[in-house]
């Protein structure tokens, strides 16, 4: 009968995993999980395009995001001005989406795919309405 429970529990927790890509569970919380210094190991654009080199483009990318609810992006674009921008973060009510907000105003939604403590898996849209799925990890 114990085994019984233990295999519903088990179930269930799968089950109910936030994010497409998992973690069904995880001891640390979604905030703990997010607060690093992550940089890109791979990006996709439109789901098709897997042999862009994102780290060749944009050199130096790094995206801080802290417990204190802050976050600072940065990067070096090739043959273009180094990019820096700083504001709040929040998960949204669902805890599905990641809002950056800079201090300008204007909020950056990221759709979490993988949330954990090692791997950071978004959806963004850009400004020309292309899809990047960016696949993060902690900067060592």
């Amino acid at each position: 009968m114990k085994n019984i429970i233990c295999a519903s529990v088990i179930l269930l927790l799968a089950a109910c995993s936030k994010y497409e890509d998992g973690p069904p569970l995880s001891l640390r919380s979604k905030t703990e999980r997010i607060s690093n210094n992550w940089i890109v190991s791979s990006a996709y654009r439109d789901e098709t395009d897997g042999t862009f080199d994102f780290n060749a483009q944009f050199p130096d990318y790094l995206l801080s995001i802290g417990k204190d609810k802050q976050y600072t992006l940065s990067y070096q674009p090739v043959a273009a001005p180094a990019f820096s921008e700083k504001g709040t973060w929040k998960f949204s009510d669902d805890k599905k989406h990641v809002l950056f907000t800079d201090e300008n105003g204007a909020v950056h939604d990221y759709a979490i795919l993988r949330l954990k403590e090692h791997e950071l898996w978004v959806l963004i849209t850009d400004h020309n309405a292309s899809t990047w799925e960016v696949h993060l990890v902690p900067k060592s």
